[in-house]
């Protein structure tokens, strides 16, 4: 819970994109009909990508989950349902570095330094569309962050036809991550760049990962001549979504 002692909702701006360009908003208009028990899902087919482009999103639910506590109680010992669905294949867990093995990857360090927390939020999935969708489902995510490269194979295993329609009962938001062309945006002040960046260092440190360099580090300023850095994403319809993933569902009921 060390993130509740250092940010707060102020660290975090929003804007969403419409006929003019970008229009500023508030966290509702990013995200309609949040609740504290809302269970997100971070798809991460190598471990670093889910921190190094969805990082200030995580912090900002995040830091509206802790608001929720902080309003109530006077002492609370809890964390957010944040899940980090993080690839794996038979030789270990990808990184933009080295596969390392499972054991080793520094989860605690990285994953646990954006408070995705206890080691149950870390789920190992083989890196195909079919079996991450699989895992959304069974986990009952409802906001779900996906790369916008990872797609549907034409050798994926076929989920059944219920889990498809279940899923967009479920689902309530899907955005994508790492797009080029994207609708709406996060804007952040310093301490959440650093919380963010310290999970890359540590992971680069640990595995040799290059993402740390590559990460985009996109920085405007705000009205009042501070720094602010921008994590851009792409928000698409639930059932736009599994249209694109249809391939990966049986036909039926």
């Amino acid at each position: 819970m060390h993130t509740s002692n250092i940010l707060q909702s102020s660290d975090f701006q929003y804007a969403r994109l419409g006929q003019g360009g970008l229009a500023a908003g508030d966290f509702g208009s990013f995200w309609s009909d949040y609740q504290a028990s809302d269970r997100v899902g971070v798809v991460s087919p190598r471990l670093e990508d889910g921190i190094a482009h969805t990082g200030y999103a995580l912090l900002a639910l995040t830091t509206t989950f802790y608001d929720g506590l902080r309003s109530g109680e006077a002492d609370f010992f809890d964390y957010p349902h944040h899940f980090a669905l993080i690839g794996v294949t038979t030789d270990g867990i990808p990184t933009h570095g080295a596969t390392i093995p499972r054991d080793e990857a520094p989860l605690e360090a990285t994953w646990g330094n954006l408070d995705v927390w206890p080691g149950s939020q870390w789920l190992f999935v083989p890196v195909t569309v079919a079996d991450m969708l699989r895992r959304v489902f069974d986990f009952q995510i409802g906001r779900l962050f996906w790369p916008l490269d990872l797609a549907p194979r034409a050798d994926e295993a076929r989920l059944p036809a219920y889990l498809r329609r279940m899923l967009g009962t479920r689902l309530k938001s899907v955005y994508y991550y790492n797009a080029a062309d994207t609708n709406v945006e996060i804007q952040v002040t310093q301490p959440v760049e650093d919380m963010v960046q310290e999970s890359l260092v540590r992971l680069q440190r640990a595995t040799g990962s290059t993402v740390g360099e590559l990460r985009p580090r996109q920085v405007a300023q705000s009205a009042d001549n501070g720094r602010l850095y921008r994590e851009a994403y792409l928000q698409i319809p639930v059932e736009e979504f599994l249209e694109r993933m249809d391939s990966c569902f049986e036909r039926g009921v």
